[in-house]
């Protein structure tokens, strides 16, 4: 018999650890028949009698509105970063928005300067109308002791 003759091979080729091992497998191998025919299952035959074909309907059509469903999301997902990038883009850059700080300090300086120049304008401006005001009221005065 060729089983006998391939038990005594594996025994003398891998000692009893070979024996056991291909005694494993065949024990194994005869389970999962056993296993299979108990519960009507086939690898390789009719699908009607592994999976019902309603459920398998059920199944492809949920997985099918799932598709749906995660297309709608991933377009409103694409919209959304395409809004975000657009909003970004708009924006100023890192150097752009350095060089702007630097411009407001500069103009910052120069109103600074021209505050400075206005207030001695003012002051000046003050002295003057004092002097003229008071030369005209001591003109005045003047003038009407000539014609005394």
């Amino acid at each position: 018999m060729p089983f006998e003759g391939f038990l005594t091979k594996a025994m003398e080729e891998f000692g009893t650890f070979g024996l056991i091992s291909t005694a494993l497998v065949l024990v194994l191998l005869l389970m999962t028949v056993g296993i299979m025919r108990f519960f009507n299952l086939s690898l390789i035959g009719d699908r009607a009698k592994v999976v019902d074909p309603d459920r398998l309907d059920k199944v492809f059509g949920s997985i099918e509105t799932m598709s749906e469903k995660l297309e709608e999301r991933f377009k409103n997902l694409e919209r959304r970063v395409a809004d975000v990038e657009s909003g970004l883009s708009d924006r100023p850059s890192r150097a752009e928005m350095h060089k702007i700080q630097l411009d407001f300090s500069d103009l910052k300086g120069r109103l600074g300067v021209m505050e400075s120049v206005g207030q001695q304008t003012n002051a000046a401006v003050q002295r003057i109308e004092g002097y003229m005001f008071e030369y005209g009221v001591n003109a005045g005065r003047h003038a009407g002791r000539k014609g005394d």
